[in-house]
């Protein structure tokens, strides 16, 4: 008997081979995954085979702990399978539906799309996949076109391997990627449309989905499932943004609360980067808390939930501030997204109710004896009684906790001396007083704070998901840490700035004129690059005055020019002209390397109107700053500098070395030398390096000297921790091992008999007197002398093929698709063995054929009776045996039915008389595989799918018979059919010499001779 979990992957398996045999089956689970779009596929499929109308689900605790939810005596847990462990186990999570609230309960906050989103989402979607249109449907259909396409490049070598077995094994690589971005693009859009509330049943129907049938072995299901999920996810991610983000400013536009709280605040800080939840009944909005930072930090109540105050920072516990507008920005990581800097934030944030919406599930290993893991019942949960009184113990401890832990000078310390870009605050001011969103301020705060920092007593870490902060030396891994979502950060900025605390006065008075500068500086490079045929055709015909003197001087004067208006506009009308140009004709530059929207944008950006700010600051607050760990680590894992230097120091400290030996390693790898931007990319930082040891500094910080003996131990913590390699760096390395490993591994096994030379053997030896064919893959081969008998008698190639140990042997082979044939006619002389794996099987299947000869005289003996007294031999009675149909037979019966379909298809006959032969032989597989599942013929369908030799039988045939008939019927008639027909016309020498003497008399007649070519014929005929 399966184990639980055995059984629910047996369930996966099932329902995932269920699916794609119906185009409405499968918009069912479109449908559920789409809801549930932040779920990877395998655990959308569970959830739908148990649970298909689910909208929100998440673990026992998570609806205990963080919503305040209680879930309901006797409800039924979502059985998923977690592989995160060292072995298989269940975790279990429950729908919305099987909870109860309280009075402090709260809600996940679940995005619907509206009519007054619809043109912040079209926006979003045209800019981000340059899809342009008034109609939603109709972008959704081209962003999945386009992401379906950028998948199979991708993906598509990996693709190439799992078809076997499948529909798709029939089709060559070019029409396995026809119909896999056909399915996907189908199934993408049809998911994106079901959760922006589309109605996708309008659109689509049986035809639309007739790509997903090929699909129809869990391999090929999985990956195109995968596929789905994870191109689904990424649009509706960003949709869920777009449609808080308008939500927010539609509430900033309703209400001016931001600035009456201002008056309740002395000192405005960081709002609550969580979820939004909906507010708890009989809860006072606005409710202010004067002795916060006094209040002991709460401990959390679980290994897998993390308590809210070691992610968020707010000004006062949250339960104070749910009257607020959710803050907006970029979404949570997709599952299973881990890439350097926040991989530790990953797996405490994962439980965050929904991550901005409706994603409540745990991406985490677990603790095996949590809730999450228990039985799918509650009967081992608490009562109803004791969870309600649980959750409201708790709700009194959260009023009297802390969740903020940092004085907001240290944060107002980070925001302004932390990032290490270039005169960043002049940047952060320009996009101020531009006047951009929240959302689009954040965006640009992420590509400005990079690297760490510390400040005082604080280390910061700039990551996807925020600023992280913890006091000590070092914060990128620490699970504590406390996260400022950039949305958060750019708040706070503008309160800095609106009441000049943020920049000093001469960088205020010059941000707009340094954006204009790196504006110059781009375009002085871009005007350099143009090659000869851009500057013949005239392009940026306004910039040639600054090929005169040097950079220095020419970008200060295109700084100069950009703050005319009039400049910019007749700049503006040109670079249009050239990038459009650019974008037909990539010769128009040397090189590639220049980001022509980029460029557009921070032109249109000078032509905004600007808020202005004002500062009494000469300079900005100082603090003490210090390189942390995290900066070193970074900087140590960037390698030697030396190309394939961090691949070569990765693999000789994962190999067995003394630490003398790591450290003469490391002294010849790095030579001496050193660079600049070394530290998170700031440009006051330098490493060098000696036969001494590493050497660091960055401006404003103590410098750090290591030796190589510490240099070397850290090298080896970093590995031991997963940390030396990125996530892709990692599994190119693991693949390339892989390969090493299989090399010397087939180097191995090369010089032993492999196993399936010992198994042939066996078969050999009980059928000596047989001719053994032995299936090798997707080929029959003979060996020794049944090769030299079947080469001779079938025509078959003869060759030697090396066998270990043992020199050469004579072998010939066949595909396995003409086994019957090949059968056949070694049976006319011969007993005939076949050794075979089954479709889809790992049990080698042996069995044999009596040669026709022997088979008759075995039918003849086992009809003959005993010998009757006077010698003769009797011969009993027998009932006529009722003999099973052979697959051929079977076959003939069913071919002239699905011929006479085929021959009707109406899309096939179009491609026989109109279009080539590659697609006609397209259409005409397709047009077998809808006669068929139209059929509703159980045993038809039934050896279509399951039998190979049936279903090739049918697509080769019926192509081979129908195509020459309709082809020659159905396409057009060409001059040259006429001219051969008038050349045979009665088959009569004599007609065609009178068409030649009338054509000689009467050249230059302009009316064709129809009466006379009716009255020769009469004559001739």
């Amino acid at each position: 008997m399966p184990s639980k979990t055995e059984f629910y992957r047996q369930m996966a398996d099932h329902v995932a081979t269920q699916l794609t045999g119906s185009w409405q089956e499968w918009a069912g689970f479109l449908t559920t995954a789409a809801r549930l779009y932040k779920y990877p596929f395998h655990e959308q499929l569970l959830i739908y085979a148990q649970r298909p109308d689910a909208t929100a689900c998440a673990e026992y605790d998570l609806w205990n702990e963080k919503m305040g939810r209680y879930v309901r005596r006797g409800s039924k847990g979502i059985a998923l399978v977690d592989d995160s462990g060292d072995r298989p186990r269940l975790r279990y999570v429950f729908d919305i539906s099987d909870t109860g609230t309280r009075e402090h309960s709260r809600t996940p906050w679940l995005w619907q799309l509206e009519e007054r989103h619809l043109d912040s989402v079209q926006a979003m979607l045209e800019r981000t996949y340059d899809v342009s249109g008034d109609d939603l449907a109709g972008q959704l259909t081209e962003v999945a076109g386009k992401l379906a396409e950028e998948y199979w490049t991708e993906h598509q070598q990996d693709f190439f391997y799992i078809v076997d077995g499948s529909f798709l094994e029939e089709y060559d690589e070019y029409n396995i990627g026809v119909q896999f971005k056909a399915a996907a693009t189908v199934s993408i859009t049809y998911a994106l449309m079901s959760r922006c509330g589309l109605e996708p049943e309008r659109y689509f129907d049986h035809e639309d989905f007739m790509a997903i049938f090929d699909f129809n072995t869990p391999s090929t299901i999985g990956a195109l499932g995968t596929a789905v999920s994870q191109i689904n996810q990424q649009v509706l991610r960003q949709i869920g943004v777009t449609v808080r983000n308008a939500e927010r400013e539609a509430n900033q536009e309703r209400s001016k609360q931001d600035e009456q709280s201002h008056d309740l605040h002395p000192e405005r800080r960081l709002s609550d980067s969580r979820p939004e939840a909906e507010p708890a009944a009989g809860e006072t909005p606005g409710q202010v808390r004067q002795d916060e930072e006094n209040l002991p930090e709460r401990t959390p109540s679980h290994p897998l939930q993390p308590d809210a105050a070691e992610r968020e920072v707010v000004p006062a516990p949250s339960g104070d501030r749910r009257d607020r507008p959710e803050q907006t920005g970029a979404d949570d990581a997709p599952a299973g997204e881990r890439s350097g800097s926040h991989r530790a934030t990953e797996s405490q944030r994962s439980h965050e109710v929904g991550g901005a919406d409706e994603y409540l599930q745990s991406t985490g290993r677990g603790d095996p004896d949590g809730g999450a893991y228990q039985q799918l019942t509650l009967n081992l949960f608490l009562s109803e009684a004791e969870q309600i009184q649980s959750i409201d113990e708790a709700e009194n401890v959260a009023h009297t906790s802390s969740a903020f832990s940092f004085a907001q000078n240290d944060i107002d310390h980070v925001l302004r001396l932390g990032g290490n870009t270039d005169r960043q605050r002049e940047r952060v001011v320009a996009a101020f007083e531009k006047q951009k969103t929240t959302a689009e301020i954040a965006e640009i705060l992420k590509t400005l704070y990079h690297g760490g920092n510390g400040l005082g007593s604080v280390s910061a870490w700039y990551a996807e998901d925020g600023i992280h902060l913890s006091h000590g030396k070092s914060v990128r891994y620490d699970r504590s840490a406390k996260v400022i979502s950039w949305e958060s950060a750019a708040e706070r900025i503008g309160e800095l700035l609106e009441s000049g605390q943020f920049a000093s006065n001469v960088e205020l008075a010059e941000a707009a004129g340094y954006e204009r500068s790196l504006l110059a500086e781009k375009l002085w490079h871009l005007y350099h690059d143009f090659s000869d045929k851009a500057r013949d055709s005239g392009y940026l015909s306004c910039l040639s005055g600054i090929q005169r003197t040097g950079f220095p001087e020419e970008t200060a004067w295109l700084t100069e020019q950009l703050n005319s208006p009039e400049f910019r506009q007749t700049l503006a009308e040109e670079y249009a002209a050239f990038w459009t140009a650019y974008q037909q004709d990539r010769e128009l530059l040397r090189f590639h390397y220049h980001k022509p929207r980029e460029i557009w944008e921070s032109l249109q950006d000078l032509s905004l109107p600007r808020k202005s700010f004002s500062s009494e600051m000469q300079d900005v607050p100082a603090v003490k700053q210090f390189i942390t760990e995290d900066e070193i680590d970074a900087a140590m894992t960037g390698g030697s500098g030396i190309e394939g230097g961090k691949g070569r120091i990765f693999t000789f400290f994962k190999n067995p070395h003394t630490d003398k030996e790591k450290v003469d390693f490391l002294k010849s790898e790095y030579g001496i030398g050193g660079h600049s931007h070394a530290l998170s990319g700031a440009m006051g930082s330098n490493e060098d390096h000696d036969g001494k040891g590493l050497h660091y500094k960055k401006d404003g910080c103590p410098d750090m000297h290591f030796t190589w003996e510490k240099v070397a131990k850290r090298i080896t913590g970093l590995i031991q921790k997963g940390r030396y390699l990125t996530e892709q760096e990692q599994a190119q390395y693991d693949k390339i091992q892989a390969e090493k490993a299989l090399a010397e591994e087939d180097a191995l096994q090369a010089q032993q008999p492999t196993p399936e030379i010992w198994e042939y053997n066996g078969v050999k030896e009980r059928h000596s007197d047989d001719i053994v064919l032995y299936q090798m893959g997707d080929f029959f081969e003979l060996y020794g002398e049944d090769a030299k008998t079947a080469a001779a008698e079938l025509d078959f190639h003869l060759t030697t093929r090396a066998i270990p140990g043992g020199g050469r042997v004579e072998m010939c082979g066949f595909p396995a698709n003409r086994l019957e044939q090949v059968v056949e006619h070694l049976r006319d002389q011969h007993d005939v063995t076949i050794s075979a794996v089954p479709e889809g099987g790992r049990e080698r299947q042996e069995y044999s054929m009596l040669s026709i000869d022997h088979e008759a005289e075995q039918h003849i003996n086992a009809q003959e009776a005993e010998f009757g007294a006077d010698g003769t031999r009797v011969f009993r009675d027998m009932e006529p045996e009722q003999a099973t149909p052979t697959i051929r037979e079977l076959y003939e019966k069913y071919k002239p039915i699905v011929m006479e379909a085929v021959t009707q298809d109406t899309r096939y006959r179009n491609a026989c008389g109109h279009s080539d032969y590659e697609n006609a032989m397209i259409e005409c597989n397709a047009a077998v595989r809808r006669t068929i599942l139209d059929s509703h013929d159980i045993e038809l369908i039934r050896l279509f799918s399951d039998v190979p030799e049936f279903r090739q039988w049918l697509h080769r045939e019926v192509a081979d018979e129908t195509y020459p008939k309709l082809h020659e019927l159905l396409r057009p008639l060409s001059q040259e059919d006429i001219d051969s027909a008038l050349c045979a016309w009665n088959g009569n020498i004599e007609s065609k010499h009178a068409v030649v003497r009338y054509m000689k008399d009467h050249a230059r007649r302009k009316t064709p001779p129809h009466g006379w070519l009716r009255n020769t014929a009469a004559v001739t005929a």
